[in-house]
């Protein structure tokens, strides 16, 4: 037979005998921790005696939802650009920010991309506050709450003027 230790101590014992030749832990009620178990065994040869511990598994659960911030142009508010830079700071205190999509609408995305600290991104041809939508997703599955940025795109920039010569709008 062995011993089995199931629990979150990494050097954890118990004293209790096991025969059975499986070991179905109880199931670990889902929440949105960050937990840590481990599978601890020590052989009992047939005289009584018990060897060593040792881990054989260790399991580590993550159902803490990451964050994710954006802004775009470094927080500016008005782009002459169809094309910004998308600032994404994505945390998380379980198993890491893996990946992160945009949209434009909160509702379509794009596929799934390795994270990474900025995105460009093409803002549609209207001059009006357009909106980018971002995720996060952990290592675990877990996605982020829906974070929106704002940038104002103006396309009509303002015609140079001057007294000392006129530009002309179109030449024929």
């Amino acid at each position: 037979g062995y011993s089995t230790y199931w629990g979150n101590d990494p050097l954890g014992i118990d004293e209790t005998i096991v025969t059975d030749p499986h070991f179905n832990p109880p199931e670990l009620a889902k929440s949105d921790l960050v937990e840590t178990r481990y599978l601890r065994v020590a052989p009992i040869d047939g005289a009584g005696n018990q060897g060593a511990w040792f881990t054989v598994a260790t399991w580590r659960y993550d159902g803490t939802q990451p964050t994710a911030f954006t802004s775009v142009n470094n927080g500016g508010e008005t782009t002459r650009s169809l094309y910004v830079t998308v600032q994404v700071r994505g945390e998380d205190t379980g198993s890491g920010v893996a990946s992160m999509r945009f949209g434009s609408d909160g509702v379509r995305w794009t596929e799934w991309e390795p994270y990474a600290r900025w995105q460009m991104w093409q803002m549609a041809d209207i001059t009006a506050q357009q909106s980018i939508y971002v995720q996060v997703r952990d290592r675990a599955g877990n996605v982020s709450q829906t974070h929106r940025a704002t940038a104002s795109v103006d396309l009509n920039v303002d015609r140079l003027a001057s007294s000392d010569y006129r530009l002309a709008t179109s030449v024929l």
